[in-house]
Parts: C-alpha cells; structure tokens; sequence
C-alpha cells in the first residue's frame, strides 16, 4: 500500500472545508480527493470482498479517518450549514459520501438533536446497504450515545417498537452494537425489549436477534438462560425450539444442558 501525503491530504481537506456552505462544490471536491487516492490496481476477490456493494472507493483507512478529523470543527461551528450539507452527501449514488453524512451527524451539537433523530429514522426506514447501515448505526448517533443517553435510548425504543421491519431491524443491530460498553444493571430492560422477536419468523430478525443473545450469553449467562427458559415457557409453537437450539454453543456445558432440557420438556408438552 502506497504511503499517504499527510501534509498533502490536510491541505486537501482544508480546501474541502472552504466549500462547506456550497454543497454541490463540497461534493465536487470530496469527489475528487476521494478519487486522488483510489487504489484504481486493487483486485476483489473471494478473499477481499468490498466493503460496500454501493458504488465506493477503494482507499486506504486512514483517508477517510483524516478527513472525518479535519471536518469535526467545521461541523461543531457550522451546524445549520453542516445539516444542508449533510442532506447533500445523503443523496449521493457513492458509499462514502452517505458514511460521511453519518459521521457529520453524529458531530452535531445536543441542540441539534431533533434533526439528528429525524434523519436518523429517515435513513433507517429504507432499504440500505448492510455497510451503509452498519455505518449510520455506529457514526449518526455518537453525541447521543456519549452525551444524551436518554434521548438515544428513547430512539432505540422507538426503533424497536416500530411497524417498520427495517427499523426494528436496526433497533437489533443498534442494541447488539451497543452491548459490550451496556452496564450489566441495564440487562432486565432489554431482555424486555427483546421479547417480543421471539415471535417473529423473518431470518433477518433472527439473525441479529441470535447475535444479541450471544453477547448477553457471554456477559451474563444465569440471567440469559432464566430469561430463554421464560421465552420458551410463554411460547405455544415448536418453531421456538429450533430458534432456542441456535443458542446452545453460547453457553458452558453444564448451561447448554439446562437449556437442552427445557427445549425437551417445551416439545413434550406441545405433544400432550
């Protein structure tokens, strides 16, 4: 991998940010430094796959981390023309632009939160790129995250109680993202939030619904074992036994069994 210009890359993004009340100039520019630092020879392989399957860059990792840097104060000291310009990005056919969109977002002062939620649920609600979604998940919320707990749990609940299957699609993958820095305090409330997927049938649901299971495995295994015993307690379908199966390698031997054995009693029943 080629070694990256620093001293040429920041006057790039400083020319970058003498646009930044002209959208379609700052796309234009974005565009061409974005372009200036393809890696045009990078072959994908089965050993290499993109990123993203929007059209993107191929570029080194710490291009777009140099120009998130070099954006973030222009972002805290323009906020109403960051919003205009983040609408921009969002419209854009390439990856990177809409990742942007996210990081800048996420940047925005507290009082901004309102139109950070509003374009938070917008995005979410549509179709996206697993990458894209990955990338707003984790990007457009960080000052909620990290300064506004309330308001981001009030979105993530939101998000999960929605009719929308793509937003309680991201709800689930925004609770699984969330859990490693999650006090183990906060784990009765999403064994709560979580209930009601165990209902669903849509593989997608499922899947992250099984990632979530095995993170609360791993930091609570008593409590999540007592909580699928519940789950499986409550549920009149064999469907459920299946799904309950897929949990079993989260968990110690001796756990799996407690599990294994009310997965039997669970079947029995259903067969009186």
């Amino acid at each position: 991998m080629p070694a990256i210009d620093l001293t040429r890359l920041d006057r790039q993004i400083s020319a970058l940010t003498d646009s930044f009340g002209e959208p379609q100039d700052f796309r234009r520019g974005l565009h061409e430094l974005l372009s200036s630092y393809h890696l045009y020879a990078r072959k994908v392989s089965k050993e290499n796959m993109p990123k993203s399957f929007m059209r993107h860059y191929e570029l080194p990792p710490q291009v777009v981390r140099q120009v998130e840097l070099g954006l973030k104060p222009a972002v805290l000291q323009r906020p109403e023309e960051s919003l205009a310009l983040i609408d921009a990005l969002w419209e854009d056919e390439y990856y990177e632009s809409r990742d942007l969109a996210a990081f800048m977002l996420g940047q925005l002062p507290l009082e901004y939160t309102p139109a950070a939620e509003n374009r938070i649920t917008t995005w979410l609600s549509q179709p996206l790129d697993r990458a894209l979604q990955a990338a707003v998940l984790e990007k457009a919320p960080s000052s909620l995250r990290s300064q506004a707990k309330e308001q981001w749990e009030a979105l993530l609940g939101k998000l999960l109680d929605s009719n929308s299957f793509h937003l309680q699609q991201s709800g689930l993958l925004a609770l699984d993202y969330d859990l490693p820095a999650r006090p183990l305090s906060s784990f009765v409330s999403i064994y709560k939030l979580l209930r009601p997927f165990f209902k669903q049938h849509d593989p997608r649901i499922l899947s992250a619904l099984q990632d979530i299971v095995g993170h609360l495995a791993r930091r609570n295994p008593s409590e999540t074992i007592y909580f699928l015993k519940q789950v499986l307690a409550e549920s009149d379908t064999h469907a459920i036994e299946h799904i309950m199966r897929r949990y079993l390698p989260f968990f110690t031997p001796k756990d799996a069994e407690s599990l294994r054995e009310a997965i039997g009693n669970h079947a029995r029943r259903k067969l009186e």
